[in-house]
């Protein structure tokens, strides 16, 4: 199983480390960076995880945990989602729109999967 970290940073960039893409059974994680402020993570739907429930993160708080990638994800699909911070809090963060990110599942099974053929 892999695990793939989404970092959301005070900027507006979304990093992925490794990359985006993901395969099921993955777990991926949630952060921010630099922001003090309460950032919701929105899921699309369809959603990709085995829970689409919203996640409420800021750079103080980085406790929660993975959310696991479902396994009837369809390969060659992408699943979005929306950072956001509420508008009372986005007073501090002048610049900061509604921040979209992209997960995606490749055709091509996972690496791990084709080494052990």
């Amino acid at each position: 199983m892999s695990q793939v970290l989404v970092e959301i940073l005070a900027d507006g960039t979304i990093r992925y480390s490794p990359s985006n893409k993901i395969h099921a059974n993955y777990t991926v994680t949630f952060q921010v960076d630099g922001i003090p402020a309460n950032v919701t993570v929105d899921f699309d739907i369809p959603c990709c995880f085995t829970s689409s429930a919203p996640l409420t993160l800021n750079s103080s708080t980085q406790a929660t945990a993975p959310e696991t990638v479902s396994s009837s994800v369809t390969p060659g699909s992408k699943y979005g989602f929306t950072a956001t911070i509420p508008d009372k809090e986005r007073k501090k963060f002048p610049n900061w729109e509604a921040k979209r990110g992209e997960l995606e599942v490749p055709v091509d099974p996972p690496e791990e999967d084709r080494q052990r053929r």
